[in-house]
């Protein structure tokens, strides 16, 4: 009896310690209440055109992103070699071989698909949450105008080496 009742005790202390565990993890996220997960962006960038540099990225195959759990609306990344295009302060602009493939699928009657000119936008600086960005040209005419568009998080910096390669 005395063996069951020591067993209960350590059982109810463990789940204190789980408990108060929980707690603290609950607490500490809180803070993080204010953190942006939605891959979504709408950022307008101005950049300076490459000047035939041999930087390149290589997608060995197409990469599918999607803006919500339910994949109604995901945009499709080209195989193919991604060439440099320009540059700005934080990121270098990649040149997808063909224009990326956008899909909206949000009601059966409403699916529409669009074919957008743009790449990968990858950031100078080491960012393993933020690593890079999708870009499309902007409605403007000058072809130095960018909009980020979709954020590409730790996931796609994991993918480097067997889905996409750099060459610098």
């Amino acid at each position: 009896m005395a063996r069951s009742c020591r067993e209960g005790i350590t059982l109810l202390l463990r789940k204190a310690r789980l408990g108060i565990a929980a707690l603290l993890a609950s607490l500490l996220l809180a803070g993080c209440g204010d953190i942006n997960l939605d891959p979504t962006d709408n950022t307008a960038r101005t950049i300076m055109l490459g000047k035939d540099r041999p930087e390149a990225l290589t997608f060995k195959e197409g990469m599918v992103w999607c803006y919500d759990q339910f994949a109604r609306r995901c945009l499709r990344l080209p195989p193919g070699v991604y060439k440099l295009e320009g540059e700005d302060a934080d990121f270098r602009y990649f040149r997808a071989p063909e224009p990326m493939d956008f899909r909206f699928l949000d009601k059966p009657e409403n699916d529409r698909q669009r074919f957008i000119p743009g790449g990968v936008a990858l950031r100078k600086s080491f960012d393993l949450l933020l690593p890079a960005e999708v870009y499309i040209d902007s409605d403007k005419q000058p072809p130095e105008e960018k909009v980020l568009i979709f954020k590409l998080g730790h996931n796609f910096a994991d993918m480097e080496g067997h889905a996409w390669a750099r060459n610098f």
